[in-house]
């Protein structure tokens, strides 16, 4: 649908694309503010990019473990706090911490992998 688009010199509304990479490349940061979340692929997504999310206590989003921090969901002075926060003293730190959490997500999840495929190859 249409963007709503307000006067805010902050954020920069984008044109569609089918290349999420191109909008990882560009973001900062990202706010994940669901309500309801089955998984957190988005934060994990930024998170692979090295950029940082702040994501609300949904179940799905603490699960993934993977937000740089994790927000009640209407409580926006801990959001706004949050987000003053990161842009102006952590967010090198973030950053860094995003793709370290990414890459340990992706070696565990390797590790599962090949502890399945074993499992099934000895059921044979």
């Amino acid at each position: 649908g249409d963007q709503v688009v307000e006067d805010l010199p902050n954020v920069t509304i984008l044109d569609h694309t089918n290349n999420i990479l191109d909008i990882y490349r560009k973001s900062k940061l990202m706010l994940v503010p669901s309500q309801i979340e089955s998984w957190g692929r988005v934060p994990i997504e930024a998170a692979c990019s090295g950029v940082p999310s702040l994501c609300s206590e949904a179940p799905g989003l603490v699960e993934s473990g993977i937000g740089y921090q994790t927000l009640p969901f209407k409580d926006f002075d801990k959001w706004e706090l949050a987000l003053t926060q990161l842009l102006h003293s952590d967010y090198t730190k973030a950053c860094y911490m995003a793709k370290q959490k990414a890459e340990a997500l992706w070696r565990n999840s390797l590790e599962e992998a090949k502890e399945f495929v074993r499992f099934v190859e000895e059921a044979r």
